[in-house]
């Protein structure tokens, strides 16, 4: 019951004390620099957010034969290929705070008391 709260509390502080609002120009250069030097994994993060999952891809999975219109129809989708790949665009180009690339719901600890 309290993980909208404190999931959205942490992603607030979080990208808030590691953004330019928050921080020195200097202050956020060094942060990148200690913290964005793992190549392979923003490569890794662009390829499975940004790319493979608008493609044939081999680590591309789905419930067939159920959803293969489905996958199909993002595959073709163009206007949405081209929205994405702004997205893309100002996740390399742009950063603004520091985040982790694999915050999903299998990477938080919930019990019905604490997150």
């Amino acid at each position: 019951p309290l993980l909208a709260e404190h999931i959205s509390d942490y992603m607030a502080k979080t990208l808030f004390h590691t953004s330019l609002l928050y921080l020195s120009a200097t202050e956020h250069k060094a942060e990148i620099a200690q913290f964005c030097s793992n190549v392979e994994m923003c490569r890794l993060t662009e390829q499975v957010i940004f790319s493979d999952p608008y493609m044939l891809a081999p680590n591309n999975r789905w419930t067939s034969p159920y959803l293969d219109e489905d996958a199909k129809a993002v595959r073709e989708d163009n206007q949405l290929k081209m929205e994405v790949a702004e997205l893309k665009s100002k996740f390399c180009e742009k950063t603004q705070a520091l985040i982790h690339g694999d915050l999903h719901t299998g990477s938080v600890m919930v019990t019905s008391s604490s997150t």
